[in-house]
């Protein structure tokens, strides 16, 4: 059984391009390679070793630790996402060929706790102990942080440099590790031609509270020379390799005395604990936060060349409920804007538009307009309906002098005048029916007219339900702001791999 905090059994996901720092990982003891995915050869294949075609059975082998991504094509990566999206733990190498989608979605996960993403940075172990002498204190307040790196790359096929060439993000990462979290960008070119070439690019990084750093690119016909300065104000310390070629070295001084000399080749023992600290998320560490920020900078270094100008980045946590925050608050301001708008005009086709007069108006508050639909058309005499309509006008009488009962006539459409005498007769049943029932001054407010068309009204209705329906449904939706809850991992805990068992025996054999 491995230990549950660090990663011990792998699956490397594509054909055989592992990384340098991975090879080192893999060739300790206590780390193993149990399987391979999506890839090409299989003439490896023996008792041990496991080969997986769907990402199903991957995911349903909990023997796996982790998985390694070979190579940043796309059916890998879109295996690897079904991969994340079922908690699977992801080691991702920080290419900067990974497309900003996948690291993107990637972000996604990690921010929802679905599982554990770790990039690998396969330099970052060589300024660790510079990172060490400014956690330490040793230098004091760090004023500056200067980088400097000669003979850089140039794409001799196209005549121009390759941008990722004069863009390490290695480069990027120290500048993050011993700074901070930086958050202008600034991208300067000299001695170029319309051809986009460049003899100088300097790249400073700033941030509030945080130390300047300037990286500087030199496409020099010289040996190739990495230098790196750490001003603080207790003294300042200097990183560069000697004797680049088979046996590298990295020197380290402070204030002009050599601090450490040690070799530039991977360690597998330091590279293990490289791995560990990120899947551990202690000091020192990678985390996959730090990848999704070196692809902002990097966007925004080829904006700030673009635009010539400082680039501001603005961090924000990723996460499905945060997008689904700004993109609510997105629709409310347009609910708001619509439904405004929509008052508007419907307060203008009310007042303008109404063919009601204010007698119609007025009767129709107060519920006082008998139809036609409540008259026997044979007898003229009140339907049932229509008589308890009537007791009711008669109940409220006294208390609604406002109201005149209105009988609704078809006279407006007579022209032998049979209509009129039929109206007269509903009018007069009326009036008798209300005396009985008490009312005074009744040839005074009853009258029999034919009413405007109620087409309007019945328009106005649904014009009111399409200008006030969306912003009910919107204050409905925001119920899911409530109810909405971050993905739950498959592990017990959702930053660690669940603990894993001992190998099953069908798998032994």
């Amino acid at each position: 059984m491995s230990d549950s905090k660090t990663p011990r059994h792998f699956v490397l996901l594509g054909n055989e391009n592992v990384p340098p720092l991975m090879k080192a990982v893999l060739q300790s003891d206590d780390r193993e390679v149990i399987g391979l995915a999506l890839v090409d050869r299989r003439e490896e294949q023996s008792d041990t070793l496991r080969f997986y075609d769907d990402w199903e059975s991957l995911v349903a082998d909990t023997d796996v630790d982790a998985v390694l991504i070979n190579e940043p094509q796309q059916e890998v990566l879109e295996f690897a996402r079904r991969l994340a999206a079922r908690g699977k733990p992801l080691i991702v190498p920080a290419w900067p060929s990974l497309p900003p989608e996948f690291v993107a979605e990637l972000s996604l996960f990690d921010a929802e706790g679905v599982s554990t993403f770790v990039p690998l940075f396969e330099l970052r172990h060589e300024v660790e102990p510079l990172r060490r002498l400014i956690a330490e204190g040793r230098l004091g307040t760090v004023n500056s942080i200067q980088f400097d790196r000669t003979d850089v790359d140039v794409d001799d096929s196209t005549g121009k440099p390759s941008w990722y060439a004069g863009v390490r993000f290695e480069d990027l990462d120290w500048l993050r590790l011993l700074g901070g979290d930086y958050s202008q960008v600034t991208v300067i070119r000299s001695g170029g031609d319309d051809r986009g070439t460049f003899v100088t690019q300097t790249l400073q990084l700033a941030g509030p509270g945080l130390p300047d750093a300037t990286c500087t690119y030199r496409r020099l016909k010289s040996e190739k020379r990495i230098q790196l300065r750490v001003d603080g104000s207790k003294g300042t310390a200097e990183f560069h390799l000697e004797n680049e070629g088979d046996q590298p070295e990295v020197v380290i001084s402070v204030d002009g005395e050599e601090a450490l000399r040690r070799s530039a080749l991977i360690d597998p023992a330091e590279a293990c604990e490289t791995i560990d600290r990120s899947w551990r998320q202690e000091a020192g560490g990678a985390q996959w936060r730090d990848l999704v920020r070196i692809h902002e900078i990097n966007e925004a270094m080829q904006r700030s060349l673009r635009r010539r100008r400082t680039i501001d980045l603005h961090f924000e946590v990723a996460s499905e409920r945060s997008q689904f925050k700004t993109q609510m608050a997105t629709v409310g301001c347009f609910v708001l804007v619509y439904t405004f708008f929509a008052s508007i005009v419907m307060l203008f086709a009310g007042a303008v538009l109404d063919p009601r007069d204010d007698l119609q108006r007025t009767s129709e508050a107060a519920g006082m307009i008998l139809r036609r639909s409540e008259f026997d058309s044979s007898t003229d005499q009140l339907t049932p309906g229509g008589e308890e309509h009537l007791k009711e006008i008669a109940k409220q009488w006294q208390s609604s002098e406002a109201g005149v009962v209105i009988v609704e006539a078809d006279s407006k459409s007579d022209p032998s005048n049979q209509l009129t005498l039929k109206d007269d007769d509903r009018l007069s049943i009326v009036r008798q029916r209300l005396s009985e029932l008490g009312s005074s001054r009744i040839e005074e407010r009853t009258v029999a007219r034919p009413l405007s068309s109620e087409n309007l009204p019945k328009l106005m209705k649904v014009g009111r339900l399409i200008a006030f329906a969306p912003l009910g449904l919107f204050l409905v939706m925001q119920l899911l702001l409530f109810v909405s809850r971050p993905a739950r991992a498959t592990h017990d805990n959702p930053k660690t791999p669940a603990k894993l068992g001992q190998r099953s025996s069908d798998s032994e054999e």
